[in-house]
């Protein structure tokens, strides 16, 4: 059995300021259907043993700053800061068994934690909204003393919108996302990236028009090296960190009956 205690707590100090606490406890059942089992094709993987893995167990805690304002009388300014923490016991790691060639799941010794903060902030001026979204996540394993970061997962993410819009009639946004430097299995640091966009959408009455370009600059991991090593027969697929599909454009007509 497994509570999943949760408690949640809005506080208004003012019609524009308010602030958010919760936390809580969770769980995840031992399972081999796990992104890396995938990237192995889910070859040579034993079955779970129920009667040696214990559950992962969790719990976490977050505390955010919500503010509104308008300034010059004009421009309307939202601003969220958001705090967060979480922590993992007895994480799942896959263990690679060389003489039997087989890969087990087992419990690390030891514990996973996340911390960080997220910002979120809004600027709308006439026809005009800029989106900015900034995330920091400290993540690391630990274990007998020692931490190390966590794997695939960028210490800093920048998003940037900024949308043009005339209601009913048209709509044009540009978009750009960072993802900072990460860390692969093998200990290797890969390089950062951009991501660009830009979609426009045209209103006729009851007749509507989109059409997106995604990944302008053609960001793709294969730019960066070998997306498997091995021989074409039995590749060894690298792990997965930014887009592998390249540049995408699609468009579309919508009817509004």
């Amino acid at each position: 059995i497994f509570p999943l205690p949760r408690i949640n707590l809005l506080i208004k100090f003012t019609p524009d300021l308010s602030s958010r606490i919760g936390g809580g406890i969770g769980y995840k059942i031992p399972s081999i259907f796990t992104e890396k089992s995938d990237e192995l094709a889910f070859r040579n993987i034993l079955p779970i043993d129920k009667e040696i893995l214990n559950a992962e167990k969790s719990y976490g805690f977050n505390f955010d700053i919500n503010y509104r304002a308008i300034l010059f009388n004009e421009l309307v300014f939202s601003f969220n800061n958001l705090f967060f923490y979480t922590r993992i016991s007895d994480p799942l790691f896959i263990e690679y068994h060389q003489n039997s060639n087989l890969f087990e799941y087992m419990n690390f010794n030891g514990f996973n934690d996340t911390k960080g903060v997220e910002t979120n902030i809004k600027l709308s001026l006439d026809h005009y909204n800029f989106f900015v979204g900034y995330t920091f996540t400290d993540a690391k394993t630990h274990s007998m003393g020692s931490s190390s970061n966590f794997q695939l997962t960028p210490k800093h993410r920048l998003g940037l919108v900024l949308i043009y819009e005339i209601h009913d009639n048209l709509r044009i946004g540009l978009e750009a996302y960072y993802t900072g430097n990460q860390t692969l299995s093998s200990g290797i640091n890969v390089t950062d990236f951009w991501i660009n966009g830009l979609m426009i959408e045209k209103r006729f009455d009851k007749l509507i028009l989109f059409l997106n370009f995604e990944n302008i600059f053609d960001t793709r991991q294969s730019k960066y090296g070998a997306m498997f090593t091995g021989s074409p027969d039995n590749p060894n697929f690298v792990e997965i960190y930014a887009p592998t599909d390249g540049r995408i454009i699609n468009g579309g007509i919508k009817l509004s009956l």
